[in-house]
């Protein structure tokens, strides 16, 4: 499955800047959601990813520096949205 072209554009700038930040942190990255039940609409969707992380420490002090409230009631999973509601 190919992805579309926003989804991978803010995947690679998102890596690109979480690695600017802490390089290594992300180890795995998990697209959900629309994308993987095939229904991903750009002008719709967000895009919903699990990230898997090198150091639980290190993850949770970069979430926090940038908004993210480690312990979400959906567990790993963080919302990264594209400007589309």
């Amino acid at each position: 499955m190919s992805l579309p072209a926003i989804v991978e554009d803010t995947v690679e700038t998102y890596l690109a800047s979480v690695d600017a930040e802490a390089p290594g942190l992300i180890e795995g990255l998990y697209l959900e959601g629309s994308l993987a039940l095939n229904d991903f609409r750009p002008d719709a969707s967000d895009i919903d990813f699990v990230a898997v992380t090198a150091n639980r420490r290190a993850a949770r002090s970069s979430a926090r520096s940038n908004g993210y409230t480690p312990g979400c009631t959906n567990g790993a999973a963080a919302r990264f949205s594209t400007g589309s509601t």
